[in-house]
Parts: structure tokens; sequence; C-alpha cells
């Protein structure tokens, strides 16, 4: 078994890989581990509840990205075409109930959140540093589907809709983060509606994922 120094060196070295996807996918996960260490000594120092929910549920998150990137370059050496797909097709199906399971626990905690609230005002030094991880998290996303639009892998398929809920839960962080420097008295309400978008996007996509049937390409035998 790899140990913490071994993957992180290993996530480094990804970064550099050719396939585009996993550099990227590697970037991220970065990212979200850096980020989150950060927002970590930050919600303990304003006590702020959501923020270090949100904190522990990106480092899940990020955990679970870990995992499925590395189905996904197993996956690759795969000589069997059809062995891949089984392969990646199983992938799929147990990443939908993760999604599902994360989807139904991020709901409730941002029920939680818009009837008891969560009153912590962000300096505004570090709202840019939350409106930074938001579109740096969104770009990411964003540039993976591009790059991937064309591949309908079930693996590649579940990495985009993880890769979107990462983005999602950083963009309701980035939502509370702008509302209380503005000391609006609703943004609490505000973030946490946001966070319901979120979670019922994840459902649905789980709820997709789960249903989508096998549908074997179509190979050259020639």
């Amino acid at each position: 078994m790899e140990s913490l120094s071994e993957k992180w060196k290993r996530l480094l070295e990804q970064i550099y890989d050719r396939d585009i996807n996993v550099a990227l996918v590697s970037m991220s996960i970065i990212g979200n581990l850096l980020m989150s260490f950060a927002k970590l000594f930050y919600g303990l120092w304003v006590r702020s509840g959501w923020l270090l929910f949100n904190v522990v549920y990106v480092v899940v998150i990020g955990i679970f990205r870990y995992q499925i990137l590395t189905k996904y370059i197993f996956s690759k050496k795969i000589p069997d075409p059809y062995d891949c797909y089984y392969y990646e097709f199983r992938v799929h199906k147990y990443s939908s109930i993760r999604m599902l399971i994360l989807g139904l626990v991020y709901i409730a905690c941002s029920l939680r959140m818009f009837f008891v609230g969560d009153c912590v005002t962000i300096p505004g030094r570090f709202l840019y540093y939350f409106a930074a991880f938001a579109i740096i998290k969104l770009a990411f996303a964003l540039r993976g589907m591009m790059i991937t639009r064309k591949r309908e892998d079930p693996i590649v398929r579940t990495m985009k809709v993880v890769g979107f809920a990462d983005a999602g839960v950083a963009i309701v962080e980035l939502i509370y983060a702008v509302m209380s420097y503005m000391n609006h008295p609703a943004a609490a309400q505000y973030s946490s509606t946001a966070g319901v978008i979120v979670a019922s996007l994840m459902i649905g996509g789980g709820i997709i994922m789960f249903l989508r049937k096998k549908s074997m390409p179509v190979l050259d035998t020639k």
C-alpha cells in the first residue's frame, strides 16, 4: 500500500502526464488539498461550522477524484477493449452510489445551514482567495469537459460529473464569502440555497449514472 508521501509524489509527477485529462485532474486535486488546509485553519479561526463542513466535504471529493483517477490510469493499461469497457462501467456504477450519498449528505447539511445559519463575516482580503479558488476549479472542470467532449468512456463521464460537483462546492463557498463580506443578513440562506442546488445536481447526476445501460462501443475488427 502506498504511503501518503508516495501518493503526493505521484500526483506531482502526473501533472506532466501526456494525457491532459490526467494532468488536469492531478492539478485540481493538488489545488484542493492546498486550499483545503488553508480554509481549515481559517474556518477554525473564525469558528464557522459551514466553512469547516465544506472543507471536509471538498477533501472527501478530492479523495474520491483521486480514486477514480487511479482507476482511469489503470484502465488505460487493459489491453482488451471489452475488458476495459466492463471495468470502466463497474467503476461508473460504483461511483454513482458514491455520488448519491455525497449529494444526500450535502443537501441535508445545506438545509440545516438554511434554518440554523452561521454568523461569520469574511474579511475582504480572504474574499479574493475564495474567488480565485472557485474560478480555477470551474476552469479546470470546463477545460476537462472540452478536451473529452467526444469521449463516451464510462470512466471519463464519471470524472466529468465528479469534477463539476467539486467546482460546485467551491462556488457555494464563494457565494457565502461574498454575501458575508457584504454583511448581508441572508448570507447563510443564499449560500445554503446554492448548496441545495449543487447537491440536487449531484443526486441527479448520480441517478443518471446509476440508470445508464451498457452500450458497448463498435470496434473495428479488420
